[in-house]
């Protein structure tokens, strides 16, 4: 009877030591996924504010450029300053769509990589 009661307590330690090994490891898991979660948030809000910084610095250059095209058509006659508009609003209106695309091809390019990290 005392070996079958030995057998029986060896067999219930074993029992609890592997439930315990099992919460033990499913714990350090869960605490690995948080810090994963946390540095892919913390990316994301990285990227997204490098994306917001580029946009509002190429806004600004586009509107100084404006106004230094504006001031500079001023200075001239009607005849020419007209011809000249209509140029710089092509250039202006082509540059612009160009950078839009630029700008949305790196944001879905960086939101890509940021979820193909996750």
């Amino acid at each position: 009877a005392t070996v079958t009661n030995r057998k029986i307590n060896l067999d219930k330690e074993r029992l609890e030591k592997k439930v315990e090994s099992n919460r033990t490891e499913e714990q350090k898991h869960k605490e690995r996924m948080e810090q994963l979660e946390q540095i892919y948030t913390r990316h994301i809000e990285s990227l997204r504010n490098t994306i917001e910084m580029k946009i509002r610095n190429a806004n600004e250059a586009v509107e100084l450029y404006r106004e230094k095209q504006i001031k500079l058509l001023k200075s001239k006659t009607w005849s020419t300053k007209y011809s000249e508009i209509q140029t710089l609003k092509l250039e202006l209106e082509t540059g612009l769509d160009l950078w839009r695309k630029q700008v949305l091809s790196v944001q879905s390019q960086s939101i890509r990589k940021a979820e193909e990290k996750a």
